[in-house]
């Protein structure tokens, strides 16, 4: 009875390169730098080298414009590039198809061109894997160039606010009033509560997740739709709201000139100008500055 061949795997730490495979798999590989690849691999592997060439930068920025016409400069690199498919050059626009996210620099360099491969391939847009990867902390517009179903994609619509809460405002009306979508939203930046529909913005407990989110402050507040919620979160009979008002105003993005209620007070000899002079303004008539003192008292 003959022995069974173990099955071979080419991600063997031994094999560095072509020549250390077996035999007859050598005819199936090809090197390139840093290892080998399948054969079939190999082109596209060439390809995507000769495009990160050609946008090297020198400075860390170049406009997407400017790689269009380097681009088209180099005639190999064109008529391969031509040859790929739709979702090949996505592939290549949007940096390492190894990493989960795109970078912010390749967005701000090959946005044009992104947008452009989009237009002549609309049926990119329905792939929800390639829209995520667009979507990135540094930008929320990349939301808008995923397809109308995608958007109205639930599944879609959670991951892409939970890369960056922002892409709230580009997503359908639908998702700008589902609760878990919204929540999601301004749990990761609390300005997307600006986003959200005049219901949910009506929403206590999404209104103190949105000025107690870790990217966010007690300014978000100034988007709650209503005084009757700002005055909820601001009832000195609601044992809860301590902690929330507490934890909004120890918020990293909150320094300490703002965590005195002298930053707050133009009367106090101290004040030195507050970032939400605005929002005090606008709800003087709530008394805000003296209930929150009322209920934070010495922890301000």
């Amino acid at each position: 009875m003959s022995m069974e061949q173990p099955k071979f795997n080419p991600h063997n730490p031994e094999y560095k390169k072509v020549e250390d495979l077996p035999k007859e798999e050598q005819v199936n590989y090809s090197d390139v730098e840093g290892g080998f690849v399948q054969k079939e691999a190999a082109e596209f592997y060439k390809i995507a080298q000769d495009i990160e060439r050609i946008t090297e930068r020198e400075s860390g920025s170049m406009s997407a414009d400017k790689f269009m016409m380097l681009l088209a400069q180099d005639e190999d690199t064109k008529r391969e590039w031509d040859a790929l498919t739709g979702k090949q050059k996505l592939n290549v626009l949007m940096g390492n198809p190894k990493k989960e996210d795109m970078d912010l620099s390749t967005w701000n360099t090959n946005r044009s061109a992104i947008e452009k491969t989009l237009e002549e391939h609309p049926e990119l847009r329905d792939n929800k894997k390639l829209m995520l990867k667009l979507i990135i902390s540094g930008t929320s517009q990349a939301p808008g160039l995923a397809s109308e179903k995608v958007r109205n994609d639930k599944g879609y619509a959670l991951e892409a606010v939970k890369r960056n809460g922002m892409a709230l405002g580009y997503l359908p009306e639908e998702m700008q009033d589902d609760e878990d979508v919204v929540m999601a939203a301004v749990t990761t930046r609390g300005l997307a509560l600006r986003e959200a529909s005049p219901r949910l913005q009506n929403n206590r407990e999404i209104v103190a997740a949105a000025i107690t989110s870790e990217d966010g402050d007690f300014g978000d507040i100034i988007y709650a739709s209503s005084d009757e919620v700002i005055e909820s979160l601001l009832d000195e009979n609601n044992p809860a709201n301590k902690d929330i008002l507490l934890k909004a105003m120890n918020n990293k993005h909150v320094n300490d000139n703002y965590k005195r209620i002298a930053s707050y007070n133009p009367n106090h000899p101290d004040y030195q100008g507050g970032q939400y002079d605005e929002v005090f303004k606008r709800y003087e008539h709530l008394h805000m500055r003296e209930k929150i003192e009322k209920i934070l008292g010495e922890n301000l």
